[in-house]
Parts: structure tokens; sequence; C-alpha cells
């Protein structure tokens, strides 16, 4: 499939999947509780074709924006969207948790698109794109046969899990500004490090998700669900084609 070919395909897919979005995941214009896991899962997949919308039909190739101003407001919006209420009370609420998610993505692909483009990556993009779909299956499905064991231990998870992802940060800024980091033996060793992390980040929201669903009442906040899986799923592809192409 070629670049253009792509461009189309993406662009039908996010127009197919906003659709089937509105008949899931609205009632009378507004967000319902009614299939709150389906729904999750189908803005997960609107989330992921939206950004892909705009790696491949923004020319960020071109585009002379500082790094560093579009990643100060990639954190911002995902701050914004993180601090919404899971259920929220208004329509001006939901669409400002649509906004700050449509935003995000905006951004974010503003410096992911080089994994999508550059030649010294795009060949492991659909290899990378298998992978994390086996482990994305894999490890939402654990919660599924084991629900109770998930549910029992994930404050005690969650908290090890970002302990351990700080730390992952802290080390690798060290290494970045007094090593050759990308080319070294460590850099390896800790991107398997964060596949391990990451995969199970995805077990973990997805049992999230199971709680929600039984505590849904009003405007369920979808977008701030997906983006947990978006991000999960965005680390494991960046260490898996970063992997590949050494």
């Amino acid at each position: 499939m070629n670049q253009e070919q792509t461009k189309i395909f993406v662009l039908l897919l996010t127009i197919f999947f906003a659709f089937i979005v509105y008949l899931s995941g609205f009632k009378n214009n507004k967000p319902t509780c009614n299939n709150y896991i389906v729904n999750v899962y189908l803005y997960l997949a609107l989330t992921l074709s939206l950004m892909g919308l705009f790696i491949y039909h923004i020319p960020w190739e071109k585009s002379r924006i500082n790094p560093i101003i579009v990643i100060i407001f990639s954190f911002l919006f995902i701050i914004l969207l993180s601090i919404q209420e899971q259920f929220q009370s208004s329509m001006t609420n939901v669409l400002l948790s649509h906004l700050y998610w449509f935003l995000f993505l905006l951004t974010i692909s503003a410096f992911t698109w080089v994994y999508f483009k550059l030649p010294i990556f795009k060949d492991y993009v659909n290899n990378a794109i298998w992978m994390v779909a086996v482990i994305f299956i894999l490890m939402s499905s654990i919660v599924y046969i084991y629900p109770e064991f998930f549910k029992s231990t994930y404050g005690i998870a969650m908290g090890s899990l970002l302990l351990i992802l700080l730390a992952i940060i802290i080390f690798e800024l060290t290494m970045i500004f007094t090593t050759n980091y990308g080319r070294t033996q460590s850099y390896r060793y800790v991107s398997y490090l964060v596949i391990v992390v990451f995969s199970i980040f995805i077990s973990y929201d997805t049992s999230r998700i199971f709680e929600l669903a039984e505590k849904c009442v009003k405007y369920p906040n979808y977008p701030q669900s997906a983006i947990s899986f978006f991000l999960d799923i965005l680390n494991l592809f960046v260490r898996i084609v970063s992997l590949r192409s050494r």
C-alpha cells in the first residue's frame, strides 16, 4: 500500500469509526453508559485512526514548528484531559474533554510522524503494529480470565508501575545527557523493561474500565479512558520500532 492509498484508507477508517462511535456511544446526542466497555474500545480505535489521519494528511516533515513547543502543548492537553471528571456533569465538560482529546492527538502526531515516514523506521511499522496488537489482545484477555486478581491488586500494582516508570525516565534522561544512549546495550535492556511495564499497564487499565463500567451513571468520559490505552499502545509501538531499527 503506497502513501496515497494509506491516506485514503486512514480517512475512510476514521469516518467509519466516528460513525460507529456515535451510534454506540451516544443517545440523544449525549454520551451513554450503555455498552461502556465496547465504547471505550471503539474510542480507542477512533483515537488510533485519528492520529493516523493527522500523521499522513498533515505534512509535518515540512513544518518548521519547534518540537519543544509541540511537546509542551501535548503535555498541557493530556493534563487538561486527565483532570476532567471520569463521569461528567454537563455537556460543556463533555465537549471540553473531546476538544482536549482532539488537540492532544494533533500535537502528539507532530513528533510521532517520524516513526511512520522516516526510512530508518517505516520499514518496521507493520511488524510493530502486529506485535503491539498481539500484546494488547493477550494482556487484555488475561483480565477477562482473572478479573478479581487485577481488581484486588490494582492499587499496589499501579503504584509500583508508576515508580518503575519514574525511575526509567530519570535513568534515561541521565544517560541521554551523558552518553550516546541510543547506541548502548543499556538502551536495549531498558526498552525491554519498558515493553513489560506498558504491557502490564494494559491489563490494569482493562481492569479499570471494568470497574468504571459498573459505576457509570451519566456522561462517561470516553476520551479519557481511551487515551489511557492509547498511551500504553504508543509507548509499546515506539519502543518496538526503535529496537527493530537498531
